[in-house]
């Protein structure tokens, strides 16, 4: 194995907290930001202040929906994955966890970043940047983020993006849906073809999500990203499912046309009862995907 090789391997094997289906995606989220700061001509290392509200912006957007992000867990816990080191760091002030205090981060101006053997390498062959970049979002994030995280994390997305689906589950979830929009109804075929319509995974597929059509909504192209990044769920009913819309999209202008007439209205079922979304799924969405509170009817916050 060669060092790009052994490079690779380390960024597809970093270690994510997996018990509970906790989904942690801080580890990944720091490298992107500092695979994005190396290729716009960073220095090798940042100070911890540096990093902190970019990483909790990242977190923020794309990882858990917490009331409070941690940004200072994968500044020091990265350093387990031999990707990431914090000189002189020795003796840091840390929790029962192990987590660093961000306090005396900040103030003795700790500085971290690629060890110098891996920004040598990378300085020498910037393309496996790029390698690892692709690597992170394909086994973290689902596509439909892919974009909007690299352009977050400062990198450009040129060469990144349009992956192809799986057709398989992309067919199989807009037949079962009569190739409508769930949520809103939006359905255009042209010769047959199906345009701007998604099959969306409820639990991620980077997160253990199957490739089966109860673990599928078909989704326009809008509602598909609003979808995963947590502007709306779905609510258990005593039939079917219906909508229940972030307070977080609740006075964003357009976004209010878009989404919050939707809050409280059932979803498009599809037309067999074991194609119907499985509550664990949805389960899973609400509790590590969307934004609460939700919104209701009236327009007023309700704890979630």
């Amino acid at each position: 194995m060669n060092d790009d090789e052994r490079f690779l391997k380390q960024v597809e094997g970093i270690k994510v907290r997996v018990a509970n289906d906790y989904r942690a995606p801080h580890k990944p989220l720091l490298l992107l930001l500092a695979f994005g700061r190396f290729l716009a001509g960073y220095p090798r290392l940042a100070t911890f202040e540096e990093l902190q509200g970019p990483l909790a912006g990242l977190l923020d957007r794309f990882g858990r929906p917490l009331k409070r992000q941690y940004p200072e867990a994968p500044f020091g816990f990265l350093r387990s994955d031999e990707l990431w080191e914090i000189p002189g760091g020795e003796g840091l002030p840390a929790g029962d966890r192990g987590t660093l205090y961000p306090g005396p981060l900040i103030e003795r101006g700790v500085r971290g970043g690629f060890p110098e053997r891996i920004f040598r390498l990378l300085q020498a062959k910037p393309d496996l940047a790029w390698q690892a970049a692709r690597l992170l979002l394909d086994r973290h994030f689902p596509p439909s983020l892919h974009g909007d995280i690299l352009r977050e994390a400062l990198v450009s997305v040129d060469s990144l993006l349009d992956k192809p689906a799986h057709d398989d589950f992309r067919g199989e979830v807009l037949e079962a849906y009569g190739h409508r929009c769930a949520v809103c109804g939006y359905g255009l075929r042209m010769r047959g073809e199906t345009i701007g319509l998604d099959a969306a995974h409820i639990r991620w597929r980077v997160q253990k999500g199957p490739d089966c059509v109860s673990n599928g909504l078909a989704l326009c192209a809008l509602h598909h990203a609003a979808f995963d990044r947590g502007a709306f769920g779905l609510r258990s009913e005593t039939e079917g499912f219906s909508v229940m819309v972030s307070r977080t999209v609740g006075n964003q202008g357009d976004a209010v046309r878009r989404l919050s007439p939707l809050d409280g209205g059932r979803i498009l079922m599809p037309a067999t009862a074991e194609a119907a979304p499985k509550p664990k799924f949805v389960e899973w969405h609400a509790k590590h995907v969307f934004r609460p509170p939700e919104i209701n009817l009236s327009g007023q916050g309700t704890a979630h």
